[in-house]
């Protein structure tokens, strides 16, 4: 176990006499023996980590029929399904490479040929400027070898995300979606049926890109695009927060929130690497909290950081992972709240013994 700077030991004794007994008697018996203060890492926390994706249809091949969309860990696989009731109880939910138009659809090309790409249609000559390769389409007739979308009234996208708990979904992009009778919806659903979001999308013409805002919806489960239409659609954002266990210090720090808790109602914060590089600077107020970042080309801060509150110098901190650091770690009117290694695990609070 690594011993903590004189100055720093000083601190702590100051600052944990103020805390609660049950960590302040621990830490008298501890001085009273001369053994100095000992810490570690709580290693049975978890934290709630938010995990984001996008969907992009990028690891299909233009042809495919989609009905199993894998997605990264902790989501669960989503379930997708096309519906042209031209083609009955097929699934038609088809890949078609957006930068390679087949079937003479060039209006979902992308981008628009105004931006260099193979898209056509004056309703992309502002609003498709990017390539989004893969796209999803209702195939109009199940050929892989020459996708080509439906124009169908009662058409549809049904996505089930319902494995996955506690999902949010962002929005995603909608190409040409043409002057039609019936409207396109997007509606989105909670387990249970529940309507959390329907909107109506406009109709912006031939090789229009649309990105739909879903308004960072919670707890969905189902999504239904009632197209009615042709177009694709592409990049759906989602994301969902799980509890994680946290890591004692398994590579260099390159992250670190603080508390400002000293007594003054507010105070000159300055944090500087071991070159005295400031890496930080700011008045904070009681309470107030604020978050560095390492520095150098892997976000590290290097092997230690200085501290000073008001010009005065309170602490070194090793953060090459020689010192105990962490969240519940008390500095003279700093406690550090949260820290992330660069191995991208959240620090686990820290505990004398």
């Amino acid at each position: 176990m690594k011993r903590m700077p004189l100055l720093l030991m000083v601190s702590l004794l100051a600052l944990f006499s103020c805390e609660p007994d049950t960590i302040s008697s621990e830490l008298a018996a501890n001085t009273d023996k001369g053994s100095g203060l000992s810490f570690r890492y709580d290693l049975q926390q978890e934290f709630p980590v938010i995990h984001t994706a996008i969907i992009d249809f990028e690891n299909f091949n233009a042809g495919d029929i989609v009905s199993v969309i894998e997605l990264p860990s902790p989501f669960q696989n989503a379930n997708a399904f096309g519906n042209n009731p031209d083609l009955g109880e097929n699934n038609t939910a088809m890949v078609f490479d957006s930068s390679n138009p087949t079937g003479d659809d060039f209006d979902l090309g992308t981008p628009n040929e105004a931006f260099g790409g193979p898209g056509r249609g004056d309703g992309g000559t502002e609003s498709n400027d990017t390539a989004l390769g893969n796209v999803l389409i209702l195939s109009e007739d199940l050929d892989s070898s020459d996708p080509d979308d439906a124009f169908v009234i009662g058409s549809s996208f049904i996505f089930d995300f319902s494995a996955t708990p506690n999902l949010t979904l962002h929005s995603f992009d909608i190409l040409d979606l043409e002057d039609c009778t019936e409207p396109t919806v997007v509606t989105l659903r909670d387990i249970d049926g529940n309507v959390l979001l329907s909107k109506e999308l406009p109709f912006n013409g031939n090789n229009s890109k649309l990105n739909v805002d879903l308004e960072s919806t919670p707890n969905v489960a189902f999504m239904e695009i009632a197209m009615n239409n042709s177009g694709a659609i592409d990049n759906i954002s989602l994301e969902t927060e799980a509890m994680e266990g946290c890591v004692d210090c398994d590579s260099d720090i390159v992250s670190l929130s603080f508390r400002y808790i000293g007594e003054v109602a507010e105070a000159d914060v300055r944090i500087a690497t071991g070159d005295d590089e400031t890496i930080f600077e700011a008045t904070i107020s009681q309470g107030g909290e604020f978050t560095i970042n390492g520095t150098d080309s892997e976000g590290r801060f290097g092997s230690d950081i200085e501290i000073f509150i008001n010009g005065q110098n309170i602490a070194m901190l090793a953060t090459d992972c020689s010192q105990v650091i962490g969240p519940g770690f008390f500095l003279e009117g700093l406690e550090i709240t949260s820290g992330r290694t660069l191995s991208g695990g959240m620090l686990c609070p820290v505990e004398v013994f």
